[in-house]
């Protein structure tokens, strides 16, 4: 049975619809003329009324309805919230950080929200590690000598001429940069406290050389996504200045439970084991700066272009699979 045949059916709606016609047969039945023109204007209002709020009551049900599909999706797909950006979300995921027993994962771009800009995640790192705390924590940053962290610039810098183009100089190197510095001098009080307690705090921090899909938070069975893109809002396609690629999408919070919590930890662990030769230690900082540094971006771009074109040709030909 439909929704529209349970509201119809609702007992007081029958109820007032009855009220509504015995008022009616009691115009014609009695002989009082006052007592006859008096049901017959109960009868009328309340028959008039009840198919009025009948009606909008329909409407507003349908609306509720479609607002409690939204949700009841969402759910199902096994969101926990949804934050309309990263801001929003920040919050939370910082809270929940405080609150951590087991594991934090964490996947980025630069890492800037929690690394640079807002030092409050790096900051529980260092109490964790100075509490001796036997929590693990697996960092991923993407590696500013690869190409993905090139071509990224690039959209976000918007270079008028390549040949002008120096990527070292790019928001997007320096940010990688300089949180690959604040996590390499955690790694030294690591060391330190190793030496001094005995006690080896369970971090590790890889660099991953692959496309940026999404930015990924694990804290114990709370998951936190957001979707990468290289879209901008309709605002920044005419301006000639630095683009922001993040930051404009919802983050979610998943159960890791589920079946999407699962998929976004499989993908994690993915690139985990495929960076294991991409691992920051002390002092590897300069290095992995001076390779940023001494990259041929020109080249590079060069030969994915061809190696593009020759996709395409090798596709275009007839009978060539």
């Amino acid at each position: 049975m439909n929704s529209t045949i349970k509201y119809f059916l609702n007992r007081f709606t029958a109820l007032l619809y009855t009220l509504g016609a015995l008022c009616f047969v009691g115009y014609f039945m009695v002989s009082n003329e006052r007592l006859a023109v008096l049901l017959e204007h109960i009868g009328l209002s309340v028959i008039i009324t009840t198919v009025v709020a009948c009606a909008l009551n329909f409407r507003f049900e349908h609306a509720i309805e479609d607002r409690f599909s939204i949700i009841k999706g969402a759910e199902g797909s096994g969101f926990r919230s949804i934050y309309i950006n990263r801001e929003a979300a920040h919050t939370e995921i910082i809270r929940t950080a405080f609150g951590v027993s087991n594991k934090i994962d964490i996947l980025a771009i630069a890492g800037t929200s929690f690394f640079t800009a807002d030092r409050k995640m790096l900051g529980e790192l260092v109490r964790r590690c100075q509490d001796k705390s036997n929590i693990e924590v697996r960092i991923l940053l993407l590696d500013p000598r690869s190409q993905f962290a090139v071509e990224r610039s690039l959209r976000e810098e918007n270079p008028s001429k390549l040949n002008g183009f120096a990527y070292e100089d790019t928001k997007l190197c320096d940010d990688i940069v300089n949180a690959l510095g604040e996590l390499e001098g955690l790694l030294k009080d690591v060391e330190e406290i190793e030496q001094k307690e005995k006690h080896r705090f369970n971090i590790g921090i890889r660099l991953y050389n692959a496309a940026p899909m999404l930015m990924y938070i694990r804290i114990d069975d709370a998951i936190f996504a957001e979707q990468y893109h290289y879209g901008i809002v309709r605002r920044e396609r005419v301006s000639h200045t630095r683009k922001c690629l993040g930051q404009q999408i919802p983050v979610i919070e998943a159960g890791r439970r589920s079946a999407l919590g699962e998929v976004l930890e499989s993908h994690f662990d993915f690139l985990w084991q495929d960076s294991k030769e991409r691992t920051l230690l002390i002092g590897s900082k300069h290095r992995i700066e001076e390779g940023a540094r001494l990259l041929d971006v020109a080249g590079m771009l060069k030969e994915q272009k061809a190696i593009a074109d020759r996709l395409q040709l090798r596709h275009s030909q007839p009978g060539v699979d």
